[in-house]
């Protein structure tokens, strides 16, 4: 009975400020924004769609968060469309009972995606690989070569 209650409820179209708060929350800490919003044309007529962009180090890193990803998929009983090639993967999530908009159903999956990667795939390596501006780096040096000097 639980399951019928489930389906008779019927996913509402997001406004575009929402969608956008809610992916600035999943983007927050990321050097660049990962996920983001797109319009879309299809036979069935126009709609939006989120778009979340992955790089991982190998291809079975990328297979293994791919499997990740689809028992989220499944749990959510939500498939986006995927697209992968060797380590890149993109997820295109849109909620196709609205006319292919977005619902909280897709801001839903893209959240556990993109928990999933920071929590068990990110290459912290990479993150912390910011650019410091020149002077900063020449005034470390200068610290660490007082520090030591004798």
């Amino acid at each position: 009975m639980r399951q019928s209650l489930i389906r008779a409820t019927k996913a509402t179209k997001l406004p575009l400020a929402s969608i956008q708060k809610e992916l600035d929350l999943i983007n927050q800490n990321l050097p660049k924004p990962r996920w983001v919003v797109r319009s879309h044309e299809s036979d069935q007529g126009s709609g939006t769609e989120i778009e979340g962009n992955y790089t991982l180090k190998t291809f079975a890193k990328t297979w293994e968060f791919l499997n990740t990803a689809a028992m989220h998929a499944q749990k959510a009983r939500h498939h986006p469309t995927i697209t992968t090639t060797y380590n890149r993967i993109t997820f295109t999530i849109t909620t196709h009972d609205v006319g292919n908009q977005i619902t909280n159903k897709d801001i839903r999956l893209a959240q556990a995606i993109e928990s999933s990667y920071s929590t068990n795939f990110a290459d912290i390596g990479r993150v912390a690989q910011v650019k410091r501006p020149e002077s900063s780096l020449k005034e470390a040096s200068k610290i660490i070569n007082d520090l030591t000097k004798k």
